[in-house]
Parts: structure tokens; sequence; C-alpha cells
């Protein structure tokens, strides 16, 4: 009875993992496709030209968590600080080591993280 306990167990954690890895990218990935350029939105939301050229939205978060001095401020000043010293170990442009910065923490090291945590937790799945 036990086995049957780890295999029902594990095929939970395999879902888990390729519904949050997999599908739910994808799936975003797919919207973004079908919406088309930013033209064809709604012109009152935010779209991706206002990552690439500003917002002139009225915000809908706080500033502690939006703002430039407050979360999302941080990350972005730490990414660059990151993306700087990339950029100066590869002789790229700030803006190249800011990208390179965003591609190691985002699609690298948090999905290494993930995979550790998921490989972690079917490790203690198994051990009962």
């Amino acid at each position: 009875m036990k086995k049957s306990a780890d295999n029902s167990t594990s095929l939970k954690v395999v879902l888990y993992t390729l519904t949050t890895t997999v599908f739910v990218p994808a799936s975003g990935i797919v919207l973004a496709r079908r919406w088309g350029v930013d033209a064809d939105l709604n012109a009152g939301q935010c779209a991706r030209s206002c990552h690439d050229t500003g917002c002139p939205h009225d915000p809908v978060l706080p500033d502690f968590v939006a703002g430039n001095s407050g979360y999302f401020g941080d990350v972005i000043g730490w990414l660059y600080s990151f993306g700087d010293v990339i950029a100066a170990a590869g002789g790229l442009t700030r803006a190249e080591g800011y990208g390179a910065a965003n591609l190691l923490i985002f699609c690298v090291a948090v999905p290494a993280l993930h995979a550790l945590l998921v490989g972690l937790s079917l490790r203690l799945c198994r051990g009962r």
C-alpha cells in the first residue's frame, strides 16, 4: 500500500511542476501573441510599450510596491547593479548587462531553485 501512496504523491508533484513551469508560462505566451501589438490593446491599460517607453497611466498598485522608490525600484536597481558586473566582465553595454542579469536570474536561477525544491519535496515524500 505504501508504494501506491508514493506513486500518487509523485504524480501530484510532477503535475504541479508541469503546471507551474510549462503550462502557465506557455499560456501567457499564447495569450500575449494572440493579443498582438500594443495598438490593438485598450489605450487605458498598460502594455509592453509602457515598459519600454514609460507609463502615462495612473498606478494601480501602491508606491511601496510598484514605485521607483519601492520594491519594484529596488529590484530594478539590483538588476542594473548585477548587470553592471556582468557588463564589465564580458565587455557588454549596460543595457546588455541588465538583459543578461534578467535572463540569469529569472530564466536560470529561479527555475533551478524551483527544480531543487521540487526534488527536495519528492525526496521527503519518499522518505515517509
